[in-house]
């Protein structure tokens, strides 16, 4: 049972390490309401948005990820390279999330009141 434990780990530091996606810091490609996941951190980790924006998160890595919000308010599915998630945050505040699989994986969006209030940002 521990060569299986220690086999799974040796596994997650591989794919890990192996995670090269050149895409995953390059944050001027990416429109100003999505966040890229690389294999382990959010990229950005803080956004800050207007009421009734959109926000994507998308696994730009090789490993799977998921989005979960401290408070419950949204949880993603796993999501694997390539997939994306959207939620649409209608109420200014402090919204903290994290990716589960990934201890430490965290990130905020900030949402301030006015700006766009029907939600039409292109996603």
């Amino acid at each position: 049972m521990k060569n299986i434990l220690w086999m799974t780990v040796i596994m997650t530091v591989i794919m890990i390490a192996c995670d090269t996606d050149d895409n995953d810091t390059d944050t001027e490609q990416r429109p100003a309401n999505e966040v890229g996941m690389t294999a382990a951190s959010f990229v950005p980790a803080d956004l800050t948005v207007t009421a009734g924006t959109t926000v994507r998160w998308v696994n730009t890595s090789n490993v799977a990820h998921n989005v979960v919000s401290e408070t419950g308010l949204f949880t993603s599915e796993i999501l694997n390279p390539g997939q994306a998630y959207t939620f649409t945050f209608d109420v200014a505040g402090i919204y903290d999330y994290e990716c589960t699989i990934h201890p430490g994986m965290t990130g905020t969006i900030t949402v301030q009141s006015g700006g766009n209030s029907n939600g039409s940002d292109g996603y």
